[in-house]
């Protein structure tokens, strides 16, 4: 029997919370389960902590009210069960209260519409802790309406020399399993595996994770600061936005070698899924053990990483991700160059940016395996002509024999922005597509793609400095009726090195300023001067002497008086 002196706020004091730090289990209390269950009826054994059954019971009392605050006043509660917050309460902690797990368990558990607020869950006295201090379930499916589930003004922390476990979990697997809308604020989280573990299995019809809010979040000395480990739709995480982030890592050097450690993992962040967006700052990159500090993974795409960051220590495999660096004052980011030939998209800049246009003109391009073309040759591949394109017939055959094209620049291209091809739209793009690039002496695989899904066009953002090469290979088609594999267009676009536009050949304007101080230019040259007409007016040509005899002249045609058409010498080359 509970003596409870305010309905409206229920304190785990008045359901027999003793708060002192030490092992309290029922059987102190009770002589039999039964004689405990008469008390909490939720009681499973008779090692259960008095601490976890008074918590458990104030959140289930609250439940059958229709929904209460629990109250949690200063002390450290030990628990050995996980703690249910159930759905319509608000489970409030003193900032001076501490939840502290007796052995391996998720701590709590939060259920759609239920608020966590304030206090601290302590597992650092759990050395091998390998589950979570807050843990959500996508079986509770969490949508993204009818709930308002908040998490705010907690500290999570575990044992500095242990690391392991998460601070919060995310977890969705089997049907239609969904966390959508969940408001985690002012969150600080130390010394685990993963600080955050966004978490999606394709087991089922479909799994999601998404539109769900991070804001005002520390991380601190965890071995990855968020982990998002994600498939492509139906079982995706996106849409998660993770903003006002401050993250220090780990430091290898002290870590190394510990149980379960895997450098690889010694990350800020590592990106799967679609759309998502992670801001703040990241300190002490140095401390990591990758030269990489952070990951966009092949199953990632149109993300935006905006962070203190540079570009270059953020490895990019995904599909159209954005890294914007907020804080240099210098090509801080370049929309990817999509061509003419690919309509209804946003960042057309055109093709005077394009730096591979009439790229076989100015580099050496050769195909190095796979089949040759059906239609076309490779000169296309960099025509601005919108009807031009490489095909070949059998994409099917390609899946064993991957195409193979290769650019070779005569000096190295600094700051290659972007690297990109169109396929149409007609599902004739690869299914699998991988780019290598050759720097500093060793080829580098920039992205490995093997199960796109059908594309109009491709861009990956930024390759390393200093390229010299280039490789694209692409296999499989994603056409089902012709099995036609095509590219339209490849382009590309670097922060340096100018662009290589030229007019169509067959002529027409060019708008915008030519600047002559270092070069020439050559307005035309007969061999002799065609009939004056209204066709040829104000136009210059140069008719060449032979060097001998007579030397060039360069006339210009005009109207006369007259109302004729005359070719008026403008000067002759003197001695």
């Amino acid at each position: 029997m509970h003596v409870v002196s305010d309905l409206s706020v229920l304190n785990v004091k008045d359901f027999g919370a003793i708060g002192d730090g030490r092992s309290h289990p029922v059987s102190q209390r009770f002589q039999s389960l039964g004689d405990a269950r008469q008390v909490y009826p939720h009681a499973q054994a008779m090692t259960d902590e008095i601490d976890w059954c008074a918590i458990q019971g104030a959140l289930n009392e609250a439940l059958s009210l229709g929904g209460r605050d629990v109250k949690v006043p200063p002390g450290v509660y030990r628990t050995n069960r996980t703690i249910d917050i159930v759905s319509g309460v608000t489970f409030s902690m003193s900032q001076a209260a501490v939840i502290s797990p007796t052995g391996d368990v998720h701590v709590v558990r939060l259920r759609k519409n239920s608020k966590l607020e304030g206090g601290k869950i302590d597992t650092s006295r759990v050395r091998d802790f390998s589950k979570a201090a807050v843990w959500l379930n996508g079986e509770d499916k969490f949508k993204t309406a009818g709930h308002l589930t908040t998490v705010s003004s907690l500290e999570l922390t575990h044992a500095p020399m242990s690391r392991t476990g998460y601070g919060i979990y995310m977890h969705a697997s089997g049907n239609d399993s969904s966390i959508s809308w969940v408001h985690f604020n002012n969150v600080n989280i130390a010394y685990y595996y993963y600080g955050i573990y966004v978490h999606v299995e394709h087991t089922g019809t479909q799994q999601y994770i998404n539109g769900n809010k991070f804001v005002q979040i520390g991380l601190a000395h965890n071995i990855c600061g968020i982990r998002i480990d994600s498939h492509m739709f139906p079982a995706e995480a996106s849409g998660n936005l993770f903003a006002a982030v401050e993250c220090q890592p780990t430091n290898h050097e002290e870590y190394k070698g510990a149980k379960g450690y895997n450098p690889d993992e010694n990350l800020f962040f590592y990106v799967s899924g679609a759309s998502n967006y992670i801001s703040g700052y990241f300190w002490d990159g140095h401390l990591t053990a990758n030269k990489q500090k952070a990951v966009l993974s092949a199953n990632s795409s149109h993300s935006h990483i905006a962070t203190n960051l540079d570009y270059t220590v953020v490895a990019d495999l995904g599909h159209e991700n954005r890294i914007i660096p907020n804080f240099k004052t210098k090509n801080d980011h370049v929309h990817a160059v999509i061509p003419p030939t690919v309509h209804g998209y946003d960042m057309l800049v055109g093709n005077q940016d394009d730096y591979l246009a009439y790229a076989h003109k100015r580099f050496v391009v050769r195909q190095t395996s796979g089949p040759a073309p059906s239609v076309g040759d490779l000169s296309r591949l960099f025509d601005l002509r919108g009807d031009y394109f490489v095909r070949w017939n059998d994409g099917r055959e390609t899946q064993n024999q991957p195409v193979s094209i290769e650019i070779q620049f005569p000096a190295p291209l600094t700051y290659a922005a972007n690297f990109g091809m169109a396929f149409g739209h007609w599902k004739e793009s690869p299914r699998s597509l991988r780019i290598r690039v050759y720097a500093e002496g060793e080829w580098k695989t920039v992205c490995d793609h093997r199960d796109l899904p059908p594309l109009k066009y491709f861009v990956q953002n930024y390759l390393p400095n200093f390229v010299e090469r280039v490789e694209f290979s692409l296999a499989g088609t994603n056409d089902s009726k012709r099995n036609y594999l095509k590219i339209v267009r490849v382009f590309g676009q670097s922060t340096v090195d100018s662009g290589a536009a030229y007019l169509q050949t067959g002529g027409g304007k060019l708008y915008g300023d030519v600047d002559l101080t270092h070069y020439s230019l050559l307005l035309g040259q007969v061999a002799a001067l065609p009939s004056a007409s209204a066709a040829h007016r104000r136009k210059m040509v140069l008719v060449p002497g032979d060097g001998v005899n007579t030397g060039d002249t360069l006339y210009i045609c005009l109207l006369s008086q007259d109302g004729r058409y005359r070719w008026n010498r403008v000067t002759t080359a003197q001695q």
